[in-house]
């Protein structure tokens, strides 16, 4: 039996990741019925993938079996009696609020497996609140309601379970995450790695600025920060320590960079689709409007990095990996062409998930075309280029068994983002009967006198608290539908609004207590995760900052687009959080005394307000800071202080 669960997780993944993509080109069911679907795939294959884990006991196993059963039973029969479901509203049978309690329960178990106890002790608060109402004292209160009402919602609406989270984890997250499924078998991961290398790993502190650069690429097609932080921090913190970087700095740098992944179209963390969905807007208007604000982030880390590299000393070690982006991009560029077919695709105003598969199919392609390439240029006969042409497709994962691994390892995937999404349909649906997003958003705006400023850092605040250890998406649904509404309120414009939360949504896992990123970091590095996520909080200030400009400036998001206005606000918006990254370092040419920190500073805030006079007079702090730092003479940098003084 053991030895058959794991064939049995593959054979489901597989026939899960042919259904998305089949439904991808040629249409869906209704949408409940697609989503019980997805769901109920998705729990049985968790499950499985559960019980076939080495680590698994053997009542642990038979325990998840039994659950994992229960739930796809409780999808099943959302299936099976869809009809006479919509038949019986308002007055189901004991059967139906069985399958309701089961589906309920389940959710919040596989969502504890995924992801741990935070989201499913913040799920269950939710489901405690709808109840509890008439005895909550204060403005949060309401007239509570019945836990068969709260269950009927849930299981047989397009408000609870099945909303909109999950409606986009069936439509667009798993096929997105399939096309990344297979780009990373095509071997993309080792060409982002070969061109963070050949664009900054021989300048100083470059391997630290590999971890930003390949962090920024991972981020176009990984959907995890977490996996991101894993994946690339096993090999850069290693280096960013040999180069001299303390160990605490080396994961913070792979902690800020690997959230910064995101914020970074196209996918950002998969949240792209879901504030799609939400704003009812073009996908392609999301990822646009992304990549301002997304450079700024990746700039500020970088320029922050230079500098403390410069300061201390820290050039990468003698045998560090060093490429020609030249030859990167003749050897292995073609792997690009899928990921700018996504773009040209979906620009030509197709779906983003018909641009996906058709951006699978060329990535298949071009990696055949590649194996051929190879075969022919192999001395010998029909029989050996055969077998090179054959050796060449499973290196790039285009023969049938990578085919078959792209699929498995994609479904794989979006097991986690699916217990999500599905869990947090369930505290969308309390707040939705409860109305406590626009009771929260109403006391935000009270405690703050309607004042914007007041209301931004209090909104901030929020979003720190509701995004406490939970993954990007979770916090993002649970930001836009709580704290947004307080912005939106007071005029800030819906998409800005968005914005703003999810920003401070993912700098979540950089905050103490929790800070899920820095934990992971630091424990790759060996490191603290408190003194991990304090340097971490100074080299992401920048994404502190830039949410603030573009609700002031809704231009840097391509609201009311025009172009030299937008270049006016990215150019000085660049300047000042180039001046903020030097007064957070304490170094421009070299070291700053404590008032040119204080005017850099000062010079960083005036530059990212829009204006003329605010523009001016930046510049003029900084012109002065430039000739004060100029005037005095260069003392020669202490090579490894950093890492000695660690």
């Amino acid at each position: 039996m053991i030895a058959t669960l794991p064939r049995l997780a593959t054979l489901l993944a597989i026939l899960l990741g042919v259904y998305h993509l089949y439904t991808a080109v040629l249409g869906a069911p209704v949408a409940l019925v697609h989503r019980a679907i997805h769901l109920g795939g998705m729990t049985m294959l968790a499950y499985l993938m559960i019980a076939a884990s080495e680590r698994t006991s053997r009542a642990g196993r038979v325990a998840a079996l039994a659950t994992g059963i229960l739930g796809t039973a409780a999808a099943l029969y959302l299936i099976v009696s869809f009809r006479d479901l919509m038949t019986r509203v308002g007055a189901l049978s004991p059967l139906d609020l069985v399958m309701a309690t089961l589906a309920v329960l389940v959710v919040m178990d596989l969502a504890r497996q995924m992801h741990g106890w935070a989201l499913t002790i913040t799920t269950s608060a939710f489901v405690v609140y709808g109840v509890a109402g008439p005895w909550i004292p204060g403005f949060m209160g309401h007239r509570g309601y019945a836990l068969p009402e709260i269950l009927e919602f849930l299981y047989t609406t397009t408000e609870g379970l099945f909303g909109v989270p999950l409606q986009v984890s069936a439509t667009y997250i798993a096929v997105f995450i399939l096309f990344a499924a297979f780009l990373e078998r095509s071997g993309i991961i080792g060409l982002f790695h070969d061109l963070a290398f050949a664009l900054a790993g021989r300048s100083a502190g470059g391997v630290a600025k590999v971890a930003v650069v390949s962090s920024a690429l991972m981020g176009t097609v990984n959907g995890s920060g977490l996996a991101n932080v894993t994946t690339t921090g096993a090999v850069t913190i290693p280096l960013m320590k040999q180069s001299g970087f303390a160990p605490h700095y080396a994961a913070a740098v792979e902690a800020t960079a690997s959230m910064g992944g995101q914020i970074m179209p196209p996918v950002m963390g998969v949240a792209a689709f879901l504030m799609a969905e939400r704003l009812g807007v073009p996908y392609t208007r999301i990822a646009l409007a992304a990549i301002v604000p997304a450079l700024l982030y990746f700039f500020a880390t970088g320029v922050q990095i230079h500098l403390h590299a410069k300061r201390h000393g820290l050039v990468p070690p003698p045998d560090s990996k060093a490429r020609r982006l030249g030859d990167v991009l003749r050897r292995d560029g073609y792997l690009l062409l899928p990921v700018l077919a996504l773009f040209v695709v979906m620009l030509q105003g197709y779906s983003p998930v018909y641009a996906a598969v058709g951006s699978i199919a060329a990535s298949l392609l071009l990696s055949w075309a590649a194996s051929l390439v190879v075969a022919l240029g192999t001395p010998g006969d029909g029989a050996t280029r055969l077998a090179a042409f054959r050796a060449a497709a499973d290196a790039r994962g285009a023969s049938l068994t990578g085919i078959l691994g792209s699929l498995d390892a994609g479904m794989r995937r979006t097991v986690s983002v699916a217990a999500a999404c599905a869990v947090v349909g369930i505290i969308i649906g309390i707040v939705t009967l409860t109305g406590a997003g626009l009771k929260l958003s109403s006391a935000i705006i009270m405690a703050a006198g309607e004042r914007l400023p007041a209301t931004l850092v209090l909104t901030m605040f929020a979003c720190f608290l509701l995004g406490m250890g939970l993954p990007t998406i979770p916090t993002y649904i649970i930001t836009s539908t709580m704290a947004a509404p307080a912005l939106l309120k007071l005029g800030v414009d819906p998409l800005a609004a968005d914005f703003f939360v999810m920003y401070f949504g993912v700098l979540a896992n950089l905050t103490p207590p929790v800070a899920l990123a820095a934990y992971a970091a630091a424990g790759i590095a060996g490191a603290s995760p408190l003194r991990t996520s304090i340097q971490g909080i100074q080299l992401s200030v920048a994404g502190f900052l830039v949410p603030y400009i573009f609700v002031y400036s809704p231009i840097m998001l391509g609201v009311g687009f025009e172009p030299w206005e937008m270049l006016g606000v990215t150019v000085t918006a660049t300047a000042g959080v180039f001046a903020l990254g030097a007064a957070m370092e304490g170094y421009l040419f070299r070291v700053t005394t404590w008032y040119e920190r204080v005017l850099l500073l000062a010079a960083a805030l005036v530059l990212i307000v829009p204006g003329v006079f605010t523009d001016a007079i930046g510049a003029v702090l900084f012109a002065v800071i430039v000739v004060s730092q100029r005037r005095r003479p260069v003392l020669p940098a202490t090579v490894s202080t950093q890492a000695e003084s660690a």
